[in-house]
């Protein structure tokens, strides 16, 4: 309630009497779920007050908020505000922010259907949304794709009739030599699969996909990056698990380590995954497919701990921030949290992202006996020849079955 945070009655009777004042109790009531101490939500209040103040003032009920909204009333609000400090006219802005965010969230303001303000071209949102809605794509590969795509429609406009063959391939060698091998992939993958959904609409011929090749990458050229079972123990004792965050980082990385799930599986696990007596957890990865798992003890003993500490918020994301706003963790949070624990066991790991407890989740189901197909189910793999991957870590095996050097021994 407001009344717990201002206790003079002219500043309750103040802002009650705004247009926001009906939802502050809400509001005010919502800000403790996500971590905030009280001097914040003081001044996210405040801030809510002040967009509301800004609302009356533009004759704009709150209903009619929208994704531009906010950056109108920081503009109108630093240009009048006769508050000096910076950090503080931000908190105003952030509060107001949140104030935004609580309304979405109890849909109050009418659904915003107009484009996000990061998204520039009405053609690139159609874009995402199509992905989303027929291909299943993550977000964070959509982030990817919008880079290369908005250059490409900024040059040649959103008329797809300009997309022509030789002006598609004109713009990516105007970008090919400045580019790196995996910014050269991206840009391809993201052009071509902008073209598939142009033929899908039927806004360009149907062979245009084939204007660009994919670029060629070979899977099994290299061997795959993993650390031994040794090394994975002295990262999982380097979490302390006497504190909320090495609780909640040694459950990630059990979950990396022993279920072989990615980053963006972890990010995305939610309470209702984990099904206790059957001891499985349920698993949304690529293109939306769900795949149920076992839970092994270690890994349900290691969540067990970090549910019994983690903090009590409406949050359904099995793993949260470790300061406020507690939202769900990312996915980038998750490799985040590998960097960290590989650095404080201080061993020679080939690579520090999550993915290398992947690597070496599969390396050690293979050691133990378990077939390519079977470890291919377990790591979800649509494609056999990417589990064929792993077929290459025993060294000791492979060195019986290299042909010898042809005239003799090899320098």
């Amino acid at each position: 309630m407001l009344n717990s945070y201002f206790k003079r009655q002219s500043t309750l009777t103040r802002y009650y009497e705004t247009p926001a004042g009906k939802y502050l109790d809400e509001f005010t009531n919502w800000l403790p779920e996500l971590g905030y101490q009280h001097q914040t939500i003081l001044n996210y209040i405040r801030g809510a007050v002040h967009l509301s103040k800004w609302l009356q003032e533009s004759d704009l009920p709150v209903e009619k908020i929208t994704a531009k909204t906010l950056g109108d009333f920081r503009e109108a609000f630093f240009a009048t505000t006769h508050i000096r400090s910076i950090k503080k006219r931000n908190t105003i802005v952030r509060g107001a922010e949140h104030y935004i965010t609580y309304l979405r969230s109890t849909d109050l303001i009418i659904p915003d259907t107009t484009p996000n303000d990061e998204i520039q071209h009405a053609l690139l949102y159609e874009f995402e949304q199509w992905m989303q809605d027929h291909r299943g794509v993550q977000d964070s590969t959509l982030k990817k794709y919008r880079r290369p795509i908005e250059e490409l429609l900024n040059e040649f406009g959103e008329n797809h009739r300009k997309l022509t063959a030789i002006r598609v391939r004109g713009y990516f060698f105007k970008h090919f030599e400045s580019d790196s091998t995996s910014k050269t992939k991206t840009r391809v993958n993201a052009i071509r699969m902008l073209l598939k959904f142009l033929i899908a609409t039927d806004r360009c011929d149907s062979s245009m996909d084939k204007v660009l090749p994919p670029i060629p990458h070979f899977k099994l050229q290299s061997l795959p990056m993993y650390i031994q079972p040794e090394e994975i123990n002295l990262v999982i004792d380097a979490c302390d698990d006497s504190t909320i965050i090495g609780s909640r980082d040694k459950a990630i990385i059990l979950f990396l380590a022993r279920i072989g799930l990615r980053a963006c599986d972890v990010s995305g696990l939610k309470l209702d995954d984990i099904d206790w007596k059957n001891g499985t957890v349920l698993v949304i990865g690529k293109n939306r497919q769900e795949t149920k798992l076992p839970l092994s003890q270690d890994v349900g003993d290691a969540l067990l701990d970090y549910l019994l500490v983690r903090p009590t918020v409406s949050n359904r994301f099995m793993f949260i921030t470790a300061t406020a706003p507690w939202v769900g963790i990312t996915a980038s949070g998750v490799s985040a949290v590998a960097v960290r624990a590989i650095r404080r066991a201080d061993i020679g790991a080939p690579s520090y992202g999550s993915h290398v407890f992947r690597h070496s989740a599969a390396t050690a189901l293979l050691r133990q006996g378990c077939s390519l197909e079977t470890i291919g189910i377990v790591l979800r793999h649509a494609s056999v020849e990417t589990t064929a991957h792993y077929a290459k870590v025993d060294m000791d095996l492979l060195k019986n079955v290299v042909a010898p050097w042809p005239g003799g021994e090899s320098c």
